[in-house]
């Protein structure tokens, strides 16, 4: 079984160029939860809506220009060197098409008989986080951006504990501020009773009216489990 385990962790090492290897590897590692999952399917189905919406033909087409306009409401937290990246690989996918203009967005993230997808889905430009001197693009961003915006929420904490190297719960929320301004405070409250092992949100008042502090690594250790991703208005600020 061990050995197993050992050619299986390999095998996902050595293709983690592809989305899915990649993802499965985090969460079998313990850095990324199964949420996180869930929240990428989802992502990719609530942008198929939006294009669904916006296909006034009913036929399944979109232009390229009108495309990309979607792609700038719906992920309005990249960066403009993110978006190129974007149509550069869905220019890719369109190589050996007969209309190089108008993109069916149905098949955006379908996948071959192998599982695997086009370069719109899975694909994108050198010099990320997740793989360095390879590919980055839909599902590899997402990634890549939430793991951009907890390693500044590392750095907000880091700053806020100083040597002790510990926050408390006050602290704690002072610190998700400073990384993501934006957040609404209905996320922030998840944050720290993620951070803090709180059911509930007695459990959370109860830690702070004892003023627990908790150190920076295992706050950020919860954290980093949980599906949480930055809102779309300070993403871009991480890159």
């Amino acid at each position: 079984v061990i050995e197993w385990a050992y050619n299986m962790q390999d095998a996902l090492k050595r293709f983690s160029f592809d989305a899915d290897c990649e993802l499965f590897l985090k969460i079998l590692q313990g850095e990324l939860n199964e949420e996180v999952y869930l929240s990428q399917m989802q992502m990719i189905a609530d942008f198929g809506e939006l294009c669904k919406a916006n296909d006034l033909g009913g036929n399944k087409m979109l232009s390229i220009g009108a495309l990309m306009d979607l792609m700038r409401k719906f992920f309005d937290n990249k960066t403009e060197e993110r978006f190129e990246d974007l149509r550069v690989a869905l220019e890719k996918d369109l190589m050996d098409a007969d209309d190089k203009e108008q993109v069916n967005y149905t098949t955006l993230f379908s996948e071959d008989s192998e599982g695997n997808q086009g370069n719109f889905a899975e694909e994108a430009s050198p010099g990320t986080l997740i793989h360095p001197g390879g590919w980055l693009l839909v599902r590899d961003q997402f990634l890549s951006e939430r793991i951009e915006f907890l390693q500044h929420l590392d750095e907000k904490f880091t700053e806020l504990g100083g040597e002790k190297e510990e926050l408390s719960v006050d602290e704690t929320i002072q610190g998700i501020k400073l990384a993501d301004p934006y957040i609404p405070e209905s996320v922030i409250q998840q944050y720290v009773m993620k951070g803090f092992s709180c059911r509930t949100a007695d459990d959370l008042s109860t830690v702070m009216e004892m003023g627990s502090k908790l150190a920076i690594a295992k706050i950020m250790k919860r954290i980093r489990k949980g599906a949480f991703m930055p809102s779309k208005k300070s993403a871009a600020k991480h890159v």
